[in-house]
């Protein structure tokens, strides 16, 4: 091996080495996808986060892994809330945390400002954004976790449905009790929204 190989060999490796720590140093930050090996857990308590219907928010018809059919939900301006409850919690609750599940979908391009809170209760437990991939979004109080595993993905690339796990601590509901549920987005005039659908065929 010559010396010129030797040092182009060398030069290489560098080279390497150096996208390797740009490519960690830019994701740090980064939204969380879900790894395609990785889908939530089924909790002890896990209980049907919307039964019934809901107040306030929009009512629309758009497309979705269902079909065509009405969304119930809330945008980043007026009308920017939407509450709604959830089957009744177990009673006696087997496990220190609840996971309400169901089925939703988010729209109008990806947003990383995350600017909806949810909230169980009135307890905030995580703020989101509109995502189009399996995501685990921010949580805002120890115990919680809001996860979104995205089935499906509108021909726009803007619009996506699927479904929401979301877990909070026992302490925040009452055993045989509906929980109260509420999204709020910050009225920053965007078009993106947060929905419901009321056929639920999340996994349990």
């Amino acid at each position: 091996m010559s010396l010129r190989t030797s040092a182009i060999q060398r030069a290489i490796l560098i080279w390497i080495a150096a996208f390797v720590v740009a490519v960690a140093v830019s994701t740090v930050g980064a939204p969380t996808p879900l790894a395609a090996a990785e889908s939530p857990r089924p909790p002890a308590a896990r209980v049907a986060g919307f039964e019934g219907d809901a107040e306030g928010g929009f009512r629309d018809r758009w497309h979705t892994h269902q079909g065509f059919v009405e969304i119930l939900g809330a945008r980043q301006k007026p009308p920017s809330a939407i509450r709604w409850r959830s089957a009744p919690v177990p009673a006696p609750l087997p496990a220190p945390s609840v996971t309400f599940v169901w089925t939703g979908a988010l729209g109008a391009g990806r947003g990383g400002g995350g600017n909806f809170t949810i909230s169980v209760n009135g307890r905030e437990a995580a703020v989101l954004d509109v995502a189009i991939e399996p995501t685990r979004f921010v949580p805002r109080a120890e115990g919680c976790e809001l996860l979104y595993d995205s089935v499906w993905v509108y021909g726009n690339g803007l619009d996506s449905s699927g479904h929401f796990f979301l877990t909070v601590p026992a302490s925040w509901v009452r055993s045989g009790e509906r929980a109260v549920l509420e999204v709020k987005g910050r009225e920053v005039g965007s078009h993106r929204w947060f929905g419901l659908l009321r056929k639920d065929d999340a996994p349990r």
